[in-house]
Parts: structure tokens; C-alpha cells; sequence
């Protein structure tokens, strides 16, 4: 789900011996949550029992229509293995760019998303970001959401270090003071004393926050003792290696705890660091 937010176009990959499976249906339902435009890659198209028209006529059922049946989802067939339709599938995916008018300026100002945030035992936080607009560079002084620092290392997605990186690639940024969720926006400060403060005020925020959920659990725990039906609270400390296992895990939690009346599960805290 986090993908489909920062994804600008979408490329849905489904098997032609297979065809739309259950995990197909689960990335439908993300990339029409997240509204961004959608291409069908049929893979496998080299296999003896390969299906298109099987493929098509199923992604109907979820209300995708293939331009060949006179909808507006681009389907093209490829092979991976064999290498065949890559170059058609990169054409489709620059056409649709051009119609969505998705471009980005890479001397304007930076801006970039937050991935995947985790802690090195070595190097400290490391957080990988997909820049939207600008450059950002080694020595850049950052600010993403309650954390900042100076960028002492950059890497791209082989893991090689880097100087600078453009607009529209993922880079791995070393040099944040603490761990940042996914889904926040980094961004470039003038000064160290600038990012600072904006940093103190996400940190204000996120406390003032931190307080009203307190009082909120506070408030049903009142409620079940003098109401009557008296559910048991089960209180959970959460810790993760990365922020994204620790996402998932608490928003699993949370509809669990919708779904069972006799436990209310609460997670007063979630945190990311060494387990």
C-alpha cells in the first residue's frame, strides 16, 4: 500500500498460466486506493499454456477494461524470460507519463518520500527515500518530519555510494537523527539551526498527539469499567526492525481488535530500533 502512494504509474504484473490470483486482486485494490493511472503487464506469454484472452476476460470481473475490448487499461504482453515486449512495455509506460504530465524538474526544490526507515548498529538511520523533485547531494541539510541531520552518505538501489541523485530514482540517505515513518516528506533546510526547529515543531506535534490517544484509551477504559459489558484491554508495546513491518503490524492489530468483542487490543507504543 505504501508502494502505490509514492507510485506515479502503476504496471500490475499477472502470470498468463495463472491469471489474476488473490495477491493480484490485493494490488488492484491498492493501486485504485492510491488513484494513480494502471498498466497490465501479462508475463509469461512464452508458455505453452499461456492464456490472454483468459487473462482479460478475468481482469473484467474486477472492472478492468483492456483497450482492446474498448476500455482505457493498457494491457501489453511480455516475457520476462525471453525479453520479448520489454521495449513495447517501456513505450506504454513514457506515453502514459506524457499524457498524466508527470515530470519533475530536477533543479527545483527537493522533495522526497519516505520508503523504508531503519537503524544500522554502524552507520545509524538510514531511510530510503524516492525523490519527487530537486537533487539532493552528500553535506545537504535535511529536515523529515521530527528527525533532521546533514547527509554524510547517499547509495543507490545497488547499494553503490553516490554524490548526488536525481529526481524520480529511490537513494538510500545516511545521516537523520532518528527514525522516520514511512510516507513522510523530506525536504531541504538552509541551516542547521533552521532544520532544528522545524524538527522540535513535528516533535511538539507528534507529542500533542501522542497525549489525545492517551486520553482517548484513558476514556474507554472508563467506559468499560462502568459500563455493562467489560471487554479485556490487551496493552501492547511494539518494536521492528523497519517501520514498514511495524505499520503492518499495527494496523493488523487495530482490525483484530475490531473484529473481537471480548479483547481490546491497544498499542500504546510503536517504536523502531534493535529487537
Amino acid at each position: 500500500a505504501r508502494g502505490a502512494q509514492v507510485t506515479d504509474v502503476a504496471v500490475l504484473v499477472v502470470a498468463a498460466d495463472d491469471g489474476v490470483m488473490p495477491q493480484t486482486v490485493e494490488a488492484i485494490n491498492h493501486i485504485r486506493a492510491a488513484d494513480v493511472p494502471m498498466i497490465v503487464a501479462v508475463n509469461k506469454i512464452d508458455l505453452p499454456n499461456a492464456d490472454l484472452a483468459a487473462v482479460q476476460q478475468q481482469l473484467l470481473q474486477h472492472e478492468i477494461v483492456p483497450e482492446e475490448l474498448g476500455g482505457e487499461t493498457i494491457v501489453a504482453p511480455i516475457s520476462a524470460l525471453e525479453q520479448d515486449g520489454l521495449e513495447e512495455l517501456l513505450e506504454m509506460i513514457l506515453l502514459v507519463a506524457e499524457v498524466e504530465q508527470l515530470w519533475a524538474d530536477p533543479q527545483a526544490d527537493f522533495v522526497g518520500v519516505v520508503v523504508e526507515s531503519s537503524i544500522d548498529p554502524s552507520e545509524g538511520t538510514l531511510a530510503t527515500i524516492l525523490i519527487r523533485n530537486g537533487t539532493i547531494s552528500v553535506g545537504d541539510i535535511v529536515v523529515c518530519g521530527a528527525s533532521w541531520g546533514r547527509i554524510r552518505r547517499l547509495r543507490n538501489w545497488r547499494g553503490k555510494s553516490v554524490k548526488t541523485m536525481a529526481p524520480g530514482h529511490p537513494v538510500e540517505v545516511v545521516g537523520l537523527s532518528d527514525v522516520v515513518e514511512a510516507g513522510e516528506i523530506m525536504q531541504l533546510a538552509d541551516n542547521t539551526k533552521q532544520a532544528r526547529s522545524l524538527a522540535e515543531e513535528a516533535q511538539q506535534t507528534e507529542r500533542e498527539r501522542g497525549l489525545m490517544g492517551q486520553a482517548e484509551v484513558q476514556l474507554r477504559q472508563l467506559q468499560r469499567q462502568f459500563g455493562p459489558e467489560q471487554a479485556k484491554e490487551l496493552n501492547i508495546v511494539l518494536k521492528s526492525d523497519v517501520w514498514g513491518s511495524a505499520q503492518a503490524v499495527e494496523a493488523n492489530l487495530n482490525k483484530l481488535s475490531k473484529e473481537l468483542d471480548e479483547i481490546q487490543i491497544s498499542v500504546v507504543h510503536n517504536a523502531v530500533g534493535e529487537v
